[in-house]
């Protein structure tokens, strides 16, 4: 073999995705060209256990604090801690399909006496966490959303998810199930996760009845938005009149409530304004650290489309004020993502009335 032959072949050797991550549990996966392809990921499941009992492909070291438990023959993960200054957490690891550009992560969450130290950061709770990874097994991009517990027992399992775009050399995705700085027991059943998900989008009604925050369901959830962090986010009552209020105790903190609404393809043009409010308010250190209404266009998969979009926000504390834009669709934007936000600024942030509607 000659030594440049014998060169191109490390070299493809050391490109491989097969030789990255080596620890990861590779899924069986659908056919690339597939949209919301959801993959054979039965570790989500916790039903297959190792010989000493624990779930197949999880790293578990605390066995004390974390087990598999059975209730009416369906197992899930349940994490204990009762050590505010601890940390309890498990991982699994598995490899990414190349032609996924955005990802779903679901899971059915159960919290008894969550209870997080009043000294935690903005990041440590209980949580289903994900990272993506480079062949290094280095940490790519952002930390993505987790999907969390932050206080309280829950009345009955809760499903949340989210959708993030894979950044580019992303081999792998890390799932880290912890409680951080936060007692309890926190349980996690029926991890799920979708290559190039569609979007649940719901349409626009006329007039945007869900930005009015006045339709409640049983939960407390107002009609269109699903609040999980039910520590920083509620919907209160002043005069007869509901509105959405946003707490941050941390500037380092970001408290999001996300809405997908599904747009016409002859829309060119969105108006949208909304009624807010400030108080105690403390901006973050960069000029978009701001309480605000955050909203991003997105394509039938789930990208962003990466243009700024200025966003209807408040930068000192404030009485009722009306914000309103004027923002052009980009050609192929199929869901709008609207997003009262408190970005990295400390202070309580009130939203009310949030119109949506097409410029025609």
């Amino acid at each position: 073999m000659s030594f440049a032959l014998l060169l191109l072949l490390l070299l493809v050797g050391a490109a491989s995705p097969d030789d990255a991550v080596p620890h990861a549990v590779t899924p069986v996966l659908p056919a690339q060209d597939k949209l919301n392809q959801v993959v054979d990921f039965p570790e989500g499941t916790f039903e297959e256990l190792e010989n000493n009992g624990d779930p197949v492909g999880w790293v578990i070291a605390d066995h004390q604090h974390i087990k598999v438990l059975q209730e009416k023959g369906n197992a899930f993960l349940q994490l204990t801690n009762d050590n505010m200054e601890g940390t309890v957490s498990t991982e699994t690891r598995f490899r990414m399909n190349a032609a996924w550009k955005t990802i779903q992560v679901r899971a059915r969450l159960f919290g008894r006496r969550i209870q997080r130290n009043p000294t935690a950061g903005s990041w440590e709770s209980a949580k289903v966490a994900f990272f993506f990874l480079d062949r290094r097994d280095e940490i790519l991009g952002y930390w993505p959303q987790p999907l969390e517990l932050r206080q309280g027992t829950s009345t009955g399992w809760n499903e949340q998810a989210t959708i993030e775009e894979v950044p580019p050399g992303t081999v792998a995705l890390r799932l880290v199930v912890e409680m951080a700085k936060t007692t309890g027991e926190f349980e996690v059943d029926d991890i799920q996760i979708t290559g190039n998900p569609l979007v649940p989008a719901v349409p626009l009604e006329k007039g945007f009845p869900a930005g009015r925050f006045e339709k409640l369901d049983a939960t407390g959830n107002p009609a269109g938005w699903q609040i999980t962090d039910h520590e920083r986010i509620h919907v209160l009552e002043e005069n007869g009149n509901h509105f959405l209020r946003l707490t941050n105790k941390d500037v380092t903190g970001d408290v999001m409530l996300p809405c997908y609404i599904r747009l016409d393809a002859a829309w060119k043009q969105l108006k949208i304004r909304a009624r807010m409010r400030a108080s105690q308010l403390q901006l973050g250190q960069r000029f978009w650290e701001t309480p605000q209404i955050h909203y991003t266009f997105r394509d039938a998969i789930g990208q962003d489309f990466h243009a700024y979009m200025p966003p209807l926000e408040l930068r000192q504390d404030s009485d009722w004020v009306q914000r309103e834009i004027t923002t052009d669709v980009p050609a192929g934007a199929t869901v709008l993502k609207l997003m009262p936000r408190l970005l990295w600024a400390k202070g309580v942030f009130d939203v009310d009335d949030i119109v949506v509607e097409p410029v025609l």
